[in-house]
């Protein structure tokens, strides 16, 4: 099996692996009934080769062999191999078969493959009550891996009502069971509040992660100690920390490294750095960082605008497997940033990715759908599509559906139905649906009014940084129908949006001073607002 192992890797040439397996035989041939046969390792026996080719097919067969003598780990391999897909023909069918047998063996790893697949439904008709029944047995006898899924289960909702508090709780009785995951799942939820003291709980967590030698916990840490969320910012301490993982030859640390040189966070921005270390990571086989590039081309963030350059990333990382590099090229095809490609060939690069289930492919089509890039717009189609994506646990689906229903056309609109979503939404961590809700908290919109508590809640969500919810704080402030008006709130808010580069906050300023609306009439300061917004600034006579 060891010897699949290395093959399974890219770890041995062809002809070593043939002489140990020789050995092996031989000896095996060789010894009589009841003897007991030392084994050599085979990585003691043969030069291992770091960077040779991976051979599913060697792996497949000897795991095979090494499964006909009873050992249930083979079992799982093979399983694996299946399921994966990467080495040889994904088969779901195939892989639960082989977790099945490594279970009857006496494998908990392959037990519990069987249930959380039987949850999900894959290789097998989907049967969430058998399947949560396997993972809470082993969950209840204190399974750490067990715990860790039933968590994951919890926290996407996956076959079950989402449920954060289930989540947390299976997360840390994992983690006092020394389950590393756990303390990373716990990180994980804490930091997508984006509170400052629930931020501050998220880098004990990752310290901890860290601490037992997790080289992605030094990763998460590093940027945010580079940031300066939950903890003081020193930018070279955590790109240290990041550069500790990069030394231990993790991908993903060359591209935190590149993320702090291109986020105005992490001090001040270095377009040249930026791009030549997303480079690097392109070369240490990161296709986010693929996507990263495609992306910097195709925003015009780091450099100017280059379509043509972001698509031949956006290809590469393609090729590579990564479904988001399809679906960006597809993206770009149908909105015509590559006039030599016709929209109707990213139609069909889009299509068969979203008739497979995928979340982001139906969310596009969605888009497409409901802003007739392609053809005249189709509302139904849209929410058809968006539906899908909601079905299959797609954030995006939940806050695109939500605000047609809260803001489309009358015909459609369902404000307690937008309210729903967008509170599901904000339970799986989106910051922008938590705002929406919250503003419609503060209206009355699909629920009961309650100004107070919507705007604290918008309030939370701007206390992170986010412009859009210092915009939304601003209307709620100085409206007049949610609440009391605050025009010192409103005007502290709207100029913390100026600060983080946002000119709409500008005019809102004007157009405050100008009406006198929360605020006492001033044109002078009005016409300060609107010349700064078009690039003038005219300082009023007056404080």
């Amino acid at each position: 099996m060891t010897l699949g192992d290395l093959y399974r890797d890219g770890q041995v040439e062809p002809n070593d692996g043939l002489r140990a397996l020789e050995y092996y035989e031989r000896a095996a041939k060789r010894a009589k009934t009841g003897s007991v046969i030392g084994v050599i390792n085979p990585s003691d026996l043969i030069p291992t080769s770091p960077g040779a080719a991976v051979d599913g097919t060697s792996a497949r067969k000897l795991y095979t062999l090494s499964a006909s003598y009873g050992n249930p780990d083979a079992l799982l391999r093979l399983g694996d191999l299946f399921f994966s897909g990467a080495l040889v023909k994904k088969d779901l069918s195939k892989a639960i078969s082989y977790y099945r047998m490594a279970a009857a063996g006496g494998s908990a790893t392959g037990k519990l493959r069987v249930g959380e697949m039987t949850v999900r439904g894959e290789g097998t008709d989907r049967d969430v009550e058998a399947g949560l029944a396997i993972i809470r047995s082993m969950a209840d006898a204190e399974n750490p891996n067990a715990l860790l899924v039933l968590g994951e289960l919890y926290a996407t909702g996956t076959g079950v009502t989402l449920d954060n508090a289930v989540a947390v709780a299976s997360f840390e009785r994992a983690a006092k069971l020394g389950a590393t995951a756990a303390f990373m799942h716990l990180g994980d939820f804490y930091f997508r509040t984006g509170q400052p003291t629930e931020l501050a709980r998220s880098l004990r967590y990752y310290e901890q992660a860290a601490s037992a030698g997790d080289d992605y916990a030094k990763i998460r840490l590093g940027e945010m100690i580079a940031r300066g969320q939950g903890t003081d910012q020193n930018i070279e301490q955590g790109r240290a920390l990041i550069r500790e993982a990069m030394a231990a030859g993790v991908p993903s640390a060359f591209s935190a490294l590149a993320e702090t040189y291109a986020s105005g966070e992490a001090g001040t921005v270095q377009p040249g750095l930026a791009i030549s270390s997303f480079e690097e990571a392109v070369k240490r086989g990161s296709t986010h960082s693929l996507l990263r590039l495609g992306d910097i081309y195709s925003q015009g963030t780091l450099t100017s605008v280059d379509p043509a350059k972001a698509f031949v990333y956006y290809e590469r990382a393609a090729r590579a497997g990564n479904l988001a590099g399809t679906l960006r090229m597809a993206e770009m095809i149908i909105r015509r940033q590559i006039p030599s490609r016709d929209p109707a060939e990213g139609v069909a690069l889009l299509r068969p990715i979203a008739d497979s289930g995928d979340p982001a492919a139906l969310v596009l089509l969605g888009d497409i759908a409901r802003d007739g890039i392609v053809q005249t717009p189709d509302l139904a189609a849209a929410i058809g599509y968006y539906e899908k994506a909601t079905g299959a646990g797609s954030v995006d689906g939940m806050t695109r559906l939500a605000s047609l229903y809260a803001d489309g056309d009358a015909k459609i609109r369902d404000l307690p139905r937008a309210f729903a979503l967008y509170r599901a939404a904000a339970d799986a961590g989106s910051q922008t649906a938590k705002m929406s809700m919250g503003s419609m908290i503060a209206q009355g919109r699909g629920t009961a009014p309650d100004p107070t508590r919507g705007r604290a809640i918008v309030a939370e969500v701007a206390e992170t940084g986010n412009v859009a919810a210092l915009m939304v704080l601003g209307e709620l402030l100085s409206g007049g129908d949610a609440g009391p008006t605050d025009g010192a709130a409103a005007v502290a808010a709207y100029e913390k949006a100026v600060k983080a580069g946002n000119a709409e906050a500008l005019l809102s300023l004007g157009d405050l001073f100008r009406d006198g609306r929360a605020v006492p009439l001033d044109g002078e300061r009005a016409v300060h607002y609107y010349s700064m917004a078009a690039g003038t600034d005219i300082t009023p006579s007056k404080p």
